[in-house]
């Protein structure tokens, strides 16, 4: 790329350092809108489609919602992947914690950690670390891990985080007397469901993220 004068030019997207940001005050972090919560009867949660399409004016906005289930799992996510997933296992991921370095295409890499684990494997990892770092084996408040959160990533230090994502599966429970694994929202199902709707579906009309807990 050159200049009107025919100097080179610097592509300013070219591996450089972002400017580290003032983070002194988290006040701003109380100013964000929390996410809708949808709270849906049985006769509502029964059809996930039409459901979704009928949150989706108010979800869209957002671009990211919770709908609490009128159904209950019976059988923890946990259980499920060590008992109903014989020999599950995964790969995780890491990303780095901080605005360091971007490259061409604006996007921070990401990296296959090559460490496989079982769920509880990973869940044993990851407690040791947290303790480690935050010397409680509790919770910690919501803004306060958000605050250490942001504090990462505006100072440019070298934390990462390890995570799982992309998996196979489900964490659904195939029990037949799990009453939310039989719904039709078990995503071991959902698929199906969805390419028998397709023809109804308008283009474009959900564009947000679920995420469904129970009550």
């Amino acid at each position: 790329m050159m200049t009107r004068s025919g100097g080179p030019v610097k592509d300013a997207f070219v591996k450089h350092k972002v400017e580290k940001f003032d983070m002194s005050n988290f006040d701003w972090i109380d100013k964000i809108p929390e996410c809708p919560v949808f709270c849906p009867t049985k006769e509502e949660f029964e059809d996930p489609l039409i459901y979704l399409q009928q949150i989706a004016p108010t979800a869209s906005k957002f671009g990211i919602c919770k709908i609490i289930s009128p159904l209950n799992a019976s059988v923890p996510a946990g259980v499920v992947l060590m008992k109903e997933k014989a020999g599950f296992r995964f790969t995780t991921r890491v990303q780095p914690l901080r605005l360091a370095e971007w490259d061409t295409n604006d996007k921070i890499t990401f990296f296959m950690s090559g460490r496989n684990y079982t769920f509880r494997e990973f869940e044993k990892m990851a407690n040791k670390l947290f303790s480690r770092r935050y010397s409680s084996a509790g919770g910690l408040p919501a803004k306060y891990l958000e605050e250490e959160f942001w504090h990462e990533i505006a100072n440019g230090k070298t934390e990462s985080v390890e995570y799982a994502c992309d998996i196979d599966g489900s964490a659904f429970s195939s029990s037949p007397g799990d009453q939310l694994g039989k719904s039709k929202w078990n995503l071991k199902v959902f698929s199906s469901f969805l390419s028998s709707k397709q023809s109804y579906i308008p283009s474009g009309t959900i564009r947000f993220l679920v995420q469904i807990m129970q009550s």
